[in-house]
């Protein structure tokens, strides 16, 4: 496409965008910030082959954004989607959308409320003088 080639075109700044595909690689390409959603999902539809995906913006769910395959999520700029001026997103099938629903058979899933108070913190922080301690024990038993 010849639009997603100009760039910085159209007064918009450059944006680089990366994209994790399905197989695990990275593209990067430059579109411009005034671009839609719909230009990159365009761009990655002949780069993939097939436009039935999602672009997710990665991250904990309180910043996760899913953007396709619907044309009304994809309507919004690079840059009011948070994308500019360098945004990275990952490409999900919807054929892998929802997958796991439940935890496997033996499983559970861990809330998120479960967090240990001053001990865990403690671990992670105080873990310094544990290893000078732990490396003087191992230097004694390995010689």
């Amino acid at each position: 496409l010849s639009m997603s080639d100009e760039g910085s075109g159209e007064g918009g700044m450059a944006c680089q965008v990366r994209i994790r595909m399905s197989d695990g690689a990275q593209v990067t390409h430059e579109f411009s910030s005034t671009q839609t959603l719909q230009a990159v999902h365009d761009w990655v539809a002949e780069k993939h082959g097939d436009g039935d995906f999602a672009l997710i913006v990665p991250g904990p769910p309180s910043i996760r954004q899913e953007f396709g395959p619907s044309p009304d999520t994809l309507v919004a700029t690079l840059h009011a989607s948070g994308l500019a001026p360098m945004g990275s997103l990952t490409l999900q099938p919807t054929s892998k959308k929802n997958k796991v629903s439940v935890a496997p058979e033996g499983s559970t899933f861990q809330s998120k409320k479960r967090r240990g108070g001053g001990a865990s913190d403690g671990g992670r922080f105080g873990g310094m003088s544990d290893v000078r301690g732990g490396g003087g024990d191992m230097a004694a038993m390995g010689g």
